[in-house]
């Protein structure tokens, strides 16, 4: 996203090189419809869950706060993602984005610094499973130490095509 305000010369409205004026100063238009542009770009590459916290907020501080709950560190991005496992695990409609979704929620704990083992992940996938239909899927899917997240994955894939 740096890169991108970097591009359209926006990137110093979030660093303040280019400061908000006063409401009385002709350049406030220019500057509010640049904030707005900014604010507009953010809702298009975030999730929706996030959006609501960031409504009242300029680009900069709207900046601030993603980058202070979602780097790769934060307390935020390991909370937001243990999140994001318990809530796809009350359901999914559609496996295949279930599983997209699980792997991306845990590459993010991953690179928090919260790894999970590759048949811990694979445990944690199946037993995500929505609903009573994948009852017997589940309990006839052995896991080893030697399953991983994508053999699993596969597993399900193809439970789903048959």
């Amino acid at each position: 996203m740096k890169d991108l305000l970097e591009n359209i010369s926006l990137w110093k409205i979030i660093t303040c090189e280019e400061p908000k004026p006063s409401p009385e100063s002709p350049e406030f238009e220019i500057w509010k419809a640049k904030d707005s542009y900014i604010r507009i770009t953010y809702l298009q590459c975030i999730e929706q869950e996030i959006i609501p916290k960031l409504t009242r907020l300029d680009a900069k501080q709207a900046w601030d706060l993603m980058e202070n709950e979602f780097k790769q560190s934060g307390t935020g991005s390991i909370v937001y993602w243990f999140h994001q496992l318990f809530k796809m695990a009350a359901g999914a409609e559609d496996i295949y984005k279930h599983i997209k979704q699980y792997e991306t929620a845990m590459r993010y704990l991953a690179n928090a610094g919260v790894p999970f083992p590759e048949h811990a992940q694979a445990a944690m996938l199946l037993t995500s499973l929505p609903g009573d239909s994948w009852t017997s899927f589940r309990l006839a899917t052995k896991v080893t130490t030697t399953t991983t997240f994508s053999s699993m994955a596969s597993l399900i894939r193809d439970e789903v095509r048959s």
